[in-house]
């Protein structure tokens, strides 16, 4: 006796459909708990990559580890620019590691 091909097939949608909602919950999980981490009261988080303070500040939390090679500012001269913000109101910070 095998197993039939339409209860293989149902059972393999099942478990790829379970895993795909568990990834995108886990996602969104992190993704806010992300932003619970950065964002103080009255402070717009955008995901977990940069927030908006209420006088107008950008902070970019960059997850790139900077040696020399410039990519904490490359991130947020590109995010500046694609914003059309004041580059002297730019605070850029590592990542928090959780």
């Amino acid at each position: 006796m095998g197993v039939k091909r339409r209860a293989f097939l149902i059972g393999g949608a099942a478990l790829v459909g379970g895993g795909v909602f568990a990834l995108k919950w886990a996602d969104d999980r992190a993704v806010k708990q992300g932003a619970d981490l950065i964002a103080k009261e009255k402070e717009s988080a955008f995901g977990v990559w940069f927030k908006i303070a209420n006088d107008d500040t950008i902070t970019v939390y960059s997850p790139h580890v900077e040696m020399g090679q410039g990519a904490h500012t490359s991130l947020a001269q590109m995010l500046v620019d694609e914003l059309d913000g004041d580059w002297s109101r730019v605070i850029i910070k590592q990542a928090p590691a959780d």
